[in-house]
């Protein structure tokens, strides 16, 4: 979509640049409030305490001297939390296949159903949204907090090469040939795709909370973007950028004032940063997203309220204005939370809740460590007058010599060892007691973390319902987020694709497909019309794909026991499919093609006189080989 002319000297560019200001600013007062408990996140995550004098001394003589000392430490459990319960939360949400699933509304067909879900599974896989939802997750467990953008993007791939043509004249060979550049323009992916936006860097609305952003005025965004990229638009979206001259000069005179964050992040390098980046280098960009009446602005004539996206380039320069165009009429953000509470701006997560037990646990283990330390360095009370002291402070000495005036004492009068009470003996006991009370608060217990529970052998149905009994507070999370987060940004994209899609292409429909199942469909901006839901998701682990395989293995046995009901289904089908859930893909390189098979209680005697079948190794009959003249395409 093109811009509308913002010329920088103007009125309308003044007001953008103004309006986007005070709505950031307004913004980032109140995100300021959570940025200490992002970087606490970041910090237990990492297993951090600052780094005390003592500790870097020590740290240098390990280093320098070979002397091995104990240093402060904090004990990663938050870690082991967070890991654990994102891989919970992932195993759910994106272990669904297709991930993207969908119903009819309105009395669609469960064809255009099976189109729908193959478009989005391809922009899944081919549009590499997976990476982006993984990591959207982690900020989940992590921050308490995740936020993911889309936009529909038509890629073009630019192919120069240099080739060899015969040189001609008026299209007659003259003999030789001459080296040119060839260029080729090549469509490539078309479809959604999502981005990753970091809570520091996400301003919306704070007059609602951030789990009803949509209803707020405003989104702001802060990211950056390749020069080249912005560059490259003319050819591909002539008009999409405005102001590019201006651009330039406001490159010249930057400064990088975007949030960093803990100190322990390592954020790429930004524009602005000291330093010459070599090339022409990347553009700060904020997105702002505002609900405005062009009237008003003076971007138009009409007085009804309409999304726009503005584009700020360094902070004073406008590059985009244009409505959003989106048939879906929503800001194009999706926000995951990890807690409830309806009139809350921004929610608590599970990392502030453990946080002062995490703290505990790692005074418990280091003022152990500490006392141990203690205990094996020998306090001992010495008379220098009796001893040679170098003897004794002198590492590896065995002999200690007494000095010429000591000579006929009791020697254990000139150096006594003091008598160490390791006081701290109970601390690791204790620490194992905060690991309970740990995950009881986090819901995230050993056998959740894959370690099973200790003492005595359970069945395997006690440790599958204590393992489902600790996961049933870890669902509700997930059912909040699939309607929060999974669902409105499932429409958007089908939204999406249902406005920009203008092609016809072939997909691989999405699922687990047996095996007479059609594989392709052919998709047409037709076949997705219509209303979809999105199917949510249930909070419940995949099935064990071990178990189901032991399950159909009783089957088929109770089943080849009843010749009725191997008469009514599909045995080899059935095999087939419980060799899939063991793994095995190529399941059709084992079957006999043209093999038919009588049922029981068949009138074989009958079939062999009307020549219909020849016994096996009879002339005409078969044994390994192909079938023979006379056989219905089998023996038996």
């Amino acid at each position: 979509m093109m811009s509308v002319e913002v010329p920088v000297t103007g009125e309308v560019h003044r007001r953008i640049i103004d309006g986007v200001r005070e709505r950031k600013a307004f913004s980032k007062r109140k995100m300021d409030e959570f940025k200490k408990q992002w970087d606490d996140a970041d910090d237990s995550m990492r297993a951090y305490i600052h780094e005390k004098d003592l500790d870097k001394k020590r740290k240098d003589k390990k280093t320098f001297e070979g002397e091995v000392d104990y240093i402060t430490l904090e004990v990663p459990y938050v870690y082991a939390i967070v890991m654990t319960a994102h891989t919970y939360y992932t195993s759910v949400m994106l272990s669904r296949s297709p991930v993207w699933q969908y119903t009819a509304r309105h009395g669609e067909t469960q064809d255009s159903v099976m189109c729908v879900e193959a478009v989005m599974d391809y922009q899944l896989k081919v549009g590499l949204q997976l990476p982006v939802m993984y990591n959207w997750v982690y900020d989940l467990a992590r921050y308490s907090l995740g936020v993911v953008g889309l936009y529909w993007e038509n890629e073009e791939k630019v192919v120069t090469s240099y080739v060899n043509e015969p040189i001609t004249l008026m299209g007659i060979p003259l003999g030789g040939s001459k080296m040119r550049q060839k260029q080729e323009i090549l469509p490539g992916y078309r479809g959604n795709k999502l981005f990753n936006i970091r809570p520091y860097d996400f301003y919306p609305d704070p007059r609602v909370p951030v789990w009803k952003f949509q209803d707020g005025e405003f989104v702001i965004r802060e990211t950056s973007e390749g020069y080249h990229d912005i560059l490259a638009s003319e050819h591909t979206s002539p008009g999409y950028y405005i102001n590019l001259k201006e651009l330039s000069t406001a490159m010249k005179n930057r400064a990088n004032d975007r949030e960093q964050g803990s100190s322990r992040v390592t954020l790429p390098t930004q524009p602005g940063d000291s330093g010459t980046a070599p090339g022409p280098g990347f553009v700060k960009i904020t997105d702002a997203y505002i609900k405005v009446v062009p009237k008003l602005w003076g971007l138009g004539d009409s007085g009804r309220v309409e999304v726009w996206c503005f584009q700020i380039a360094e902070n004073e320069i406008v590059i985009s204005a244009k409505p959003l165009g989106a048939y879906h009429n929503k800001f194009p953000f999706a926000v995951m939370e990890g807690n409830f509470g309806s009139e809350e701006f921004a929610k608590f997560g599970m990392l502030e809740i453990i946080r002062p037990l995490t703290d505990i646990l790692t005074w418990l283990v280091n003022s152990h460590f500490y006392n141990v330390r203690r205990v094996l360095n020998n306090q001992l009370i010495v008379d220098p007058s009796r001893i040679v002291m170098k003897d004794l402070t002198k590492p590896g000495q065995r002999v200690i010599r007494l000095k010429p005036n000591a000579y006929g004492f009791d020697v254990r009068q000139a150096v006594h060892q003091l008598t160490q009470v390791d006081v701290t003996g109970r601390h690791l006991s204790d620490a194992q007691y905060i690991e309970q009370m740990i995950q009881r608060v986090s819901s995230v217990v050993d056998n959740v973390m894959g370690m099973p529970q200790q003492g005595g052998r359970r069945t395997a149905t006690e440790a599958r319902q204590t393992t489902g009994w600790s996961t049933s507070r870890l669902r509700t999370p997930v059912e909040y987020n699939s309607a929060l987060a999974l669902d409105p940004l499932s429409q958007m994209m089908l939204s999406n694709t249902q406005q920009f899609m203008d092609y016809e292409e072939k997909f691989a429909i999405a699922g687990n497909m047996t095996e007479t199942a059609q594989r392709f469909l052919t998709a047409t901006p037709a076949r997705i019309a219509g209303s979809y839901d999105f199917v949510p998701v249930d909070g419940t682990l995949p099935v064990d794909r071990l178990a189901q395989a032991n399950f159909w293995k009783e089957l088929l046995m109770q089943m080849a026991r009843s010749p009725q009901l191997m008469m009514e289904w599909d045995l080899s089908g059935m095999i087939s499919h419980m060799m899939k859930l063991n793994g095995e893909r190529n399941v059709d390189r084992f079957r006999r093609l043209n093999v038919n098979v009588a049922p029981p209680g068949a009138d074989l005697a009958g079939q062999a006189k009307a020549g219909n079948i020849v016994p096996i190794g009879a002339p005409g009959g078969r044994r390994g080989g192909n079938p023979g003249p006379g056989s219905s395409g089998g023996t038996i």
